[in-house]
């Protein structure tokens, strides 16, 4: 025996109505003259069907009082496998099956959609196939324009035939291009080379007014060398699609070869390069031209040392004097001990040794310590001189400068310094024990002279 117990009740007399029941589905075998068993406190009340109304209603023969919705129910079908059974659900298998063709039926001659039921009881609007050819047949034309002279002047959607003699193009060859009118100022052209495997876009966004071509490359589609010339670096970025024209952005760049390298062309020169670097050598990157550092350059202490992040500069003044620096502290100069007389000119003996002697006798040693700056710490007890005093008395010792401005500034602040010439210091003094001397042999004369008198 079947039994339907789908869904839930609620009753009013002779009136059932259901929540998400299918009565009148005949595949489930639900008629009149069948039973409704309504479970109660301990007990179960049967009624007889009079009608099936609809899906969600049944008439009864007898009153069945009231209920409230949400009661559960069963109703009591034919015997499983009975003759009557058999025959209720074979007609409600034809029917279904019958329903389904009509659809068919509608859907290949009706001109508007269609309203089929699914297995599952779920209504389903599709377009019939005559609306659908419709349909179609108003978005796409079917047979392309020839002879299209200006690409700018087509405004509806379809295949194009586009001459090689035609006006706002990406080449001048033969081109079969697919115009999309989205609205009236937004529209997609896709211009096809019939003579290459080249392919562009380009897009309309206001009235009258469209885009650049933009071409799709492919394996098929390749981009030439000659349009892809590094002499314009703002349309070679272009048309190999890396952005902005004046800013390319790498991950990282690669180079490979026997010795490979990069080019420069400054000014735009047509010269085969103006600055290169290249890897010459296994263990060697040159340039051709100088390198500016502006934060020095990072040394390391031997082969396998780490980076201190220290940045190292070196400048050639107008005096001639090679300057080091550290950062931002000035370090001193480098002194070559070069004197070869092939390298001097104006040579001349005659000095005033005398002169030494005074100027020697006027000189004032003193003992300090150079004061922290930048990266240097304070030193230790120092004895010398003072380039300052020096230079009042004997200035050809004293190299280097002051910068105007930093006559009294704070250690850290100085910039441009000045530095003693060990050799001319030398120098002087040499002329002064000269001078000395003189003065003792000619004493020594004088008293070798008393004592023999």
């Amino acid at each position: 025996m079947a039994w339907y117990t789908t869904g839930t009740i609620a009753v009013s007399g002779t009136t059932v109505t259901g929540t998400g029941t299918n009565w009148t589905d005949n595949k489930q075998g639900i008629g009149p003259g069948q039973a409704l068993l309504i479970p109660g406190a301990g007990t179960v009340k049967m009624y007889e069907i009079k009608s099936v109304d609809s899906a969600t209603k049944l008439t009864l023969m007898s009153n069945a009082g009231t209920l409230a919705a949400g009661q559960a129910y069963a109703i009591m079908s034919f015997y499983t496998d009975s003759v009557p059974d058999f025959a209720r659900r074979l007609a409600a298998q034809l029917s279904y099956y019958q329903s389904q063709m009509d659809g068919w039926q509608q859907l290949l001659t009706s001109t508007d959609s269609v309203t089929l039921v699914a297995p599952d009881g779920t209504s389903v609007s599709m377009s019939s196939i005559a609306k659908l050819t419709a349909d179609m047949a108003g978005k796409v034309s079917k047979t392309a324009a020839l002879g299209v002279t200006d690409p700018n002047t087509i405004t509806s959607t379809g295949w194009y035939q586009v001459l090689n003699t035609a006006a706002n193009v990406p080449l001048a060859v033969y081109a079969e291009m697919q115009h999309v009118e989205v609205s009236s100022t937004v529209a997609v052209q896709i211009w096809h080379a019939t003579t290459a495997n080249r392919v562009f876009t380009r897009t309309r966004t206001a009235a009258n007014t469209w885009g650049a071509w933009a071409e799709s490359y492919s394996t098929a589609s390749k981009p030439l060398l000659d349009e892809l010339s590094v002499t314009n670096a703002g349309d070679f970025r272009t048309k190999i699609g890396l952005g902005l024209s004046a800013a390319p952005t790498f991950t990282a760049l690669e180079l490979s070869g026997a010795t490979p390298y990069i080019d420069f062309h400054y000014g735009s020169s047509t010269a085969d390069y103006t600055a290169r670097f290249i890897q010459d050598t296994a263990y060697r990157v040159s340039c051709t031209q100088q390198i500016g550092a502006t934060k020095g350059l990072a040394c390391k202490p031997g082969l396998n040392g780490a980076y201190s992040g220290t940045g190292f500069n070196a400048e050639w003044n107008t005096n001639n004097e090679l300057y080091f620096w550290v950062d931002a502290s000035p370090i001193g100069k480098f002194v070559g001990a070069t004197s070869d007389k092939r390298l001097k000119k104006d040579i001349s003996y005659e000095i005033d040794i005398n002169q030494d002697l005074d100027d020697v006798l006027k000189f004032r040693p003193a003992t300090f310590k150079f004061a922290a700056r930048g990266i240097m710490s304070e030193s230790g007890p120092q004895r010398g001189f003072i380039a300052q005093d020096v230079q009042e008395i004997y200035p050809v010792a004293v190299q280097g400068g002051i910068v105007e401005g930093e006559e009294d500034a704070a250690p850290e602040d100085v910039t441009r310094m000045l530095n003693l010439d060990a050799i001319a210091l030398i120098s002087k003094l040499t002329g002064a024990v000269q001078a000395q001397q003189k003065q003792i042999d000619t004493l020594t004369a004088r008293l070798d002279a008393l004592s023999n008198s």
